[in-house]
């Protein structure tokens, strides 16, 4: 708003302004590695941007929806577990609007594959901005907030998290 609306740029200052953390909303995981992983990009905070070689910036690449965001690490973005990308296209397949990310170490620049875009980010970049070990999933919802996330990406950890989001089919009632 502030870049559309002159009256809205004295409202905000860019030491004091920052993005609301939504730590106790119902679009959380409660069954993740959240507690365990550093609090950088714990569940309900923005997801930190990177900008990429070409210029863009990794949120100008996500879409519509929730991203799932698998960092490789030192591996390099090809290293995507292959039950994760099927996770993501039976996702895909019954209507949740996801998209596959996948940052690696390796020269700085976007592939756009089938299944997945793959991201090669100099490793020094992956662990001071997201305190990369390799395998760490991260589910981010369309407000580029972090929802789930987990160390290492677990066969069926996707599904159990959209399962629990309210109105989803598959959600228990009390």
């Amino acid at each position: 708003m502030s870049l559309k609306h002159d009256f809205v740029r004295p409202l905000f200052h860019w030491r004091t302004s920052r993005a609301h953390a939504y730590r106790e909303s119902p679009l959380n995981s409660a069954q993740d590695d959240n507690a365990i992983m550093p609090a950088a990009n714990e569940n309900g905070s923005v997801f930190a941007n990177l900008k990429l070689a070409d210029g863009s910036h990794l949120y100008d690449h996500f879409g519509e929806g929730f991203q799932v965001v698998y960092m490789a690490g030192g591996q390099g973005p090809q290293a995507a577990p292959e039950p994760l990308m099927q996770e993501v296209s039976a996702l895909r397949a019954i209507g949740r609007p996801v998209t596959l990310h996948v940052l690696g170490s390796g020269d700085a620049a976007v592939e756009a594959r089938a299944d997945h875009t793959a991201y090669h980010v100099a490793t020094d970049v992956l662990q001071q901005r997201y305190a990369v070990k390799g395998g760490e999933v991260y589910v981010i919802r369309p407000d580029h907030h972090v929802s789930a996330r987990w160390q290492q990406y677990a066969r069926g950890c996707l599904e159990q998290y959209f399962g629990q989001l309210p109105g989803s089919a598959g959600k228990q009632e009390n």
